[in-house]
């Protein structure tokens, strides 16, 4: 199976979306500095909001960074998996990377089931933030949730991509 194109579309998306809310973050950030420096009137509010844009901006865009390579990885121990594997094939290789995509979905998992808990709790008793502004805490655990399932779902279609022989995600 082929990474569909589908869900690249939908990534390219979240990450177009997070681009633009490091814009805006960066743009409050700049109003908030010209409005402090020359005016000497700091807002109550940019910064409490530039965070939780970020918490938007990181999971949404995470499954982007997953498609694209864009975590981690340690090149030494692939390298030397490539030198060992005299086929040609990179199946050790394949074999390698589909594993630390599987401990990375038992990662995400876990982060998703504790903050699914988090979100129901604030649901169920109406938790707001306590800054300006203040809006429900599950509006905040929403992307999150958003993004790791997300990230899931790419990893899988990455495994998948892997163990179909296409070299894109190896």
């Amino acid at each position: 199976m082929r990474y569909p194109k589908i869900w690249r579309k939908i990534t390219n998306g979240a990450a177009m979306f997070s681009g633009a809310l490091a814009f805006i973050i960066g743009c409050l950030q700049v109003m908030e500095s010209l409005l402090r420096y020359f005016f000497n009137a700091p807002t109550k509010w940019s910064l409490n909001v530039s965070e939780y844009l970020l918490i938007y901006l990181l999971f949404i865009g995470s499954a982007y960074a997953f498609q694209e390579h864009g975590h981690v990885a340690v090149d030494m121990v692939l390298n030397l998996v490539d030198k060992i594997d005299k086929t040609g094939k990179r199946i050790y290789r394949r074999i390698l990377v589909s594993v630390g995509y599987l401990l990375a979905i038992v990662f995400v998992f876990c982060l998703l089931y504790g903050v699914w808990g988090m979100f129901t709790k604030a649901i169920e008793i109406g938790r707001v933030t306590t800054y300006i502004p203040t809006i429900p805490i599950w509006v905040l655990y929403a992307p999150m949730i958003i993004g790791m399932v997300m990230m899931t779902v790419t990893l899988v279609f990455m495994i998948l991509d892997c163990i179909s022989g296409s070299e894109e995600h190896i």
